[in-house]
């Protein structure tokens, strides 16, 4: 998804198109990450961008944008440790990292768990 909007800074832009640029960036900082609902997201990434990344996952995009909505923020947040965008494009084993550890903290907090 990164790769087909621009990077993290396609990214923000989009939301910022979208009137979310206040949401992102509370993604990006280092205070605490404002939600956004699956609507949001929608309008933020479009519908195309939404159906390419739910065909790619083998789900319903009903059921993605929940999950987008749930864990991007977290994966924004740790891809810009630092309060700021340092690098564009993440690599694949940052990406990976990153995504596991959003899992992990996310599961745990589903059932209960701690990270």
């Amino acid at each position: 998804m990164l790769n087909q909007v621009g990077g993290l800074e396609g990214l923000q832009e989009k939301f910022g198109s979208a009137g979310l640029g206040e949401v992102f960036n509370s993604w990006v900082g280092s205070g605490e990450n404002q939600p956004v609902a699956p609507a949001q997201l929608e309008n933020a990434l479009g519908g195309d961008a939404i159906q390419s990344l739910s065909s790619n996952l083998g789900i319903q995009s009903s059921q993605l944008l929940p999950l987008l909505s749930q864990f991007l923020p977290m994966i924004i947040d740790q891809l810009t440790p630092k309060g700021a965008i340092d690098q564009n494009q993440p690599s694949g084993s940052e990406l990976q990292s990153v995504l596991a550890n959003v899992v992990k903290s996310g599961l745990g907090g589903l059932f209960g768990g701690s990270a």
